[in-house]
This record gives structure tokens, C-alpha cells and sequence, in this order.
């Protein structure tokens, strides 16, 4: 037990210092060294609550979707336990793995949202679809492979974790199932972006509810009166679904505003 609390006071030492360092030579960069940026404090006399207001109508999905996952995962497990330990285990090796394919998405979005802003500021609509598009392919070809590996090494990945007959009994169509929701979760989390980016903060929010929390757990629920094999398919089904609302969603903007965009490039 001391050697686990001093390794955690360790990585929390460190992890403080990594921020530390981080902070310090940012400020170096805008405060003294010469550059285009210019911070004039005098703004920060008076607050606008308005940008406040904007900015976390903008943000909030992002904010709710770092809690609601937490939400759901419970929810899961609630409806797994009444089968056994092991399905709930196999949940967890499920997020563990599906974090490596979903993590370069997420860091896509976080690269493609500034660009789809900055081209809907701009008034630029054939920049602002081609980062849609591009964006979207790519996110569908990380997905895709993800796809591929979890549906012929579902074994494999399971034997990474030491698993038992009984985890790969259940943990093998676990895998195969629940990734066929990746490329519709690829499409789902690229619509919420474009949403976010755009100022539709709200479209974005109500998405994230439907793929990780309004949908997947009712239909875990009632899938589980058939079999804990069943229970996967809540996931894929979620995003099916889940994007039935997006496409509403996009295709309510697009005909309202984004195909009124200029689409002559900036001088």
C-alpha cells in the first residue's frame, strides 16, 4: 500500500512540474519574447457576460461529454452485473482498447474545429464543407481500421488483459459487436463538431446525449431481457440512431444558413 501511495505521490509531483514547465515557458513566449500577440489586461476591468455566455454555449457539449461518459459506463454496468462479473469486466477492457482508436479522432476534432470557425467567419463555404469532408474521411478511415482489428483479433486483444474462458466467451462478440459502431460513431462526432464550430452549441449537446447516454442505455435495458450478448448491439444501434438526428440536424443549417455562405476565397 505505501509503495502504490508514494508512486502516485511521484506522478503527481511530476505531472505538477510538466505544468509548471509548460505554464513558465508560455508566458516567456508572450510576455518577453517578441511576437504578434498582445495581451492588454485593461479588458479584463470590466465583464463582458455576454462572450461568457457565448463561450460556454459553444463549449458545453465538450464539457458534458467529459461527464456523461462516466454516467453511462455506470448505467452499464448496472445492467451487466445482474449477469456476472466477468461482462462487467469486459466492458472495461472494451474502453481501455476502444481508446486508441478514438483518441486520434477526438485530437482530429480538436484540429479541424478552429479551421471549419474560422471559414464560417469568413463567410467561406467551400472551405468550410471541404474540412467537413476531409475531416470525415479521415475520421472514417481511423475508424475503419479499428473496425478491422477489432473484428478479426477480438482474441488477441482480450489475451493482452490475461482473460479467462469466460471473459473470452463473452468478450469475443463483445468486441465484434460493439465495434460496429465505429464508423457511425465517426460520422456522429464529426456532425457535432461542425455544430460546435458553427456556433450550434446546443445541436452538439443534444448529440452527445443521444450516442452516450439517452439512447445506448435504454436500449441496453431492454436488450438485456434477450442476453448479455445483445447488450453490445446498444452501442451501434445508439449511433445509428444518433445520427439519423444529425443529418436533421445538418441538413436544417446547411439549407437555412451555410449554403447562403460566399464561397469566393479570402484575398
Amino acid at each position: 500500500a505505501w509503495v502504490s501511495f508514494l508512486q502516485f505521490c511521484f506522478q503527481r509531483v511530476f505531472a505538477n512540474i510538466g505544468n509548471l514547465s509548460g505554464s513558465l515557458v508560455s508566458n516567456i513566449v508572450l510576455f518577453i519574447r517578441k511576437n504578434g500577440i498582445k495581451v492588454d489586461f485593461s479588458f479584463f476591468k470590466k465583464i463582458d457576460w455576454k462572450v461568457i455566455v457565448d463561450v460556454y454555449r459553444v463549449g458545453l457539449p465538450s464539457i458534458v461529454m467529459q461527464s456523461i461518459g462516466s454516467f453511462m459506463i455506470f448505467g452499464l454496468n448496472l445492467t451487466l452485473t445482474g449477469f456476472s462479473i466477468t461482462a462487467v469486466n469486459v466492458l472495461g477492457v472494451y474502453y481501455k482498447l476502444q481508446s486508441f482508436i478514438f483518441m486520434p479522432v477526438f485530437g482530429l476534432t480538436h484540429g479541424v474545429m478552429p479551421i471549419m470557425g474560422y471559414n464560417y467567419g469568413a463567410k467561406n463555404k467551400d472551405r468550410l464543407m471541404k474540412s467537413l469532408k476531409y475531416s470525415l474521411f479521415i475520421a472514417l478511415v481511423i475508424m475503419g481500421i479499428g473496425l478491422i482489428i477489432f473484428q478479426i483479433f477480438p482474441r488477441e486483444l482480450l489475451a493482452m488483459f490475461n482473460a479467462t474462458d469466460d471473459m473470452y466467451a463473452i468478450g469475443i462478440p463483445a468486441l465484434r459487436l460493439i465495434s460496429l459502431c465505429f464508423l457511425p460513431a465517426a460520422v456522429g462526432i464529426m456532425f457535432s463538431t461542425v455544430f460546435q464550430a458553427v456556433g450550434r452549441g446546443i445541436r452538439s449537446l443534444i448529440i452527445s446525449l443521444l450516442r452516450q447516454l439517452c439512447l445506448i442505455l435504454p436500449i441496453a435495458y431492454v436488450l438485456s431481457f434477450f442476453g448479455v450478448t445483445y447488450v453490445w448491439l446498444a452501442f451501434p444501434l445508439a449511433e445509428i440512431l444518433s445520427i439519423i438526428v444529425s443529418v436533421i440536424f445538418f441538413v436544417t443549417l446547411y439549407n437555412k444558413e451555410l449554403k447562403f455562405l460566399s464561397t469566393k476565397e479570402p484575398r
